[in-house]
């Protein structure tokens, strides 16, 4: 664990003990951790597992403004998979920190590993490219392709999960 990891656990963990104690929108699965942080371009990016809610959480690597920023304070990202907005934490134990929520309440979530599991995917997913994924439909096109000219059934071509639950499986 990096020393922003544990500086977010830190801080996090004291809000859960303190103002989120007892409220009903807290899933007392769920604990709190930071899951996957990396650098990216200036900052820290990584996700925020707490027991009422899952948030993508930037920080600027040189941390060195010590007043919050304001929370009407919006930024865009441009990662790999799109832009995306985040919203400014108003933490002065964090100092400069922004957010992007994800999931809340997790009341359906039934283990703290399945909050896991989800911050985890969302970091893979961060960092794919929409290039990526369409060179990925021009393959699958272009195998559901020549198996229709060789006759072959298409229904027999192997297909992911993901591609089923993206639509994609048709090669679009």
């Amino acid at each position: 664990m990096n020393a922003i990891e544990q500086r977010l656990e830190s801080v996090f963990g004291e809000i859960a003990r303190s103002r989120m104690a007892g409220l009903p929108i807290c899933n007392p699965s769920v604990r709190v951790q930071a899951v996957a942080f990396c650098e990216w371009q200036e900052s820290w990016l990584g996700v925020m597992v707490t027991p009422w809610m899952i948030s993508l959480v930037l920080i600027p690597r040189d941390n060195s403004r010590s007043d919050p920023a304001h929370t009407e304070e919006k930024i865009t990202v441009d990662l790999p998979s799109g832009i995306y907005e985040f919203v400014s934490l108003n933490e002065p134990r964090l100092g400069v920190c922004h957010t992007r929520s994800l999931l809340s309440p997790l009341l359906d979530i039934e283990r703290h590993e399945d909050a896991i599991d989800i911050a985890e995917q969302v970091m893979i997913r961060l960092f794919e490219s929409a290039l990526d994924d369409q060179q990925s439909a021009a393959d699958r096109s272009a195998t559901l392709e020549q198996a229709r000219l060789k006759g072959e059934s298409i229904l027999d071509k192997p297909i992911s999960r993901r591609d089923f639950l993206r639509g994609t499986f048709w090669g679009t």
